[in-house]
């Protein structure tokens, strides 16, 4: 029984990311969305209170998939075989292991296909006329809060609620009281 352990912790180490909060941007990831996609992620980390979500730089890794995934928690940017739902922005693959309750690596594949992701702020929300275009950090915040084991949530007020506006219906979502309870409970 003993070394059958010891087997499983080895192959889990093996497996394991780097660190779960440690993550990258493909290097096909335009660089006008980096700022967003960073952005969201210090949000998380300021309501946690800790780091979270650590950016450690761009990648060339491609995604695998592979059983338990990559060493690497990558965001992507997929122009064409997207490999989420059809109509989502966005798709965080999450590789959870029973053994051990948890998470132990992610990606998430952000779609190309079908949206113009911008980084929006405020004064350039009346600007917006195309309905494709998608405030990337809002959507960011919602993948990476499913990168830390977070489900959607039935308050139409949350981050995690499962539509996110576009186009001319864009607003910009605060965390919810429900939202900020979960942010720290994964701390």
């Amino acid at each position: 029984m003993r070394v059958f352990s010891i087997l499983i912790t080895v192959f889990l180490v093996s497996c394991s990311t780097e660190s779960k909060k440690d993550f990258y941007i493909h290097e096909d990831v335009p660089e006008y969305l980096h700022e967003g996609i960073i952005t969201a992620a210090n949000r998380i980390n300021e309501t946690a209170g800790e780091t979270l979500l650590s950016y450690k730089g761009i990648t060339d890794v491609e995604y695998e998939n592979v059983f338990l995934g990559d060493k690497y928690n990558v965001v992507y940017h997929q122009r064409k075989d997207y490999i989420g739902r059809h109509g989502s922005m966005g798709f965080a693959k999450i590789n959870y292991l029973p053994a051990i309750k948890g998470t132990i690596g992610w990606d998430i594949f952000l779609n190309a296909e079908k949206y113009d992701f911008q980084n929006v702020d405020d004064e350039h929300i009346e600007g917006l006329h195309f309905n494709s275009i998608v405030d990337i950090e809002g959507v960011m915040v919602h993948e990476f809060m499913h990168s830390l084991g977070i489900r959607h949530s039935e308050d139409k007020d949350s981050v995690m609620y499962p539509t996110m506006e576009k186009g001319y219906d864009f607003k910009k979502r605060d965390f919810s009281q429900e939202d900020i309870k979960q942010i720290r409970d994964a701390a």
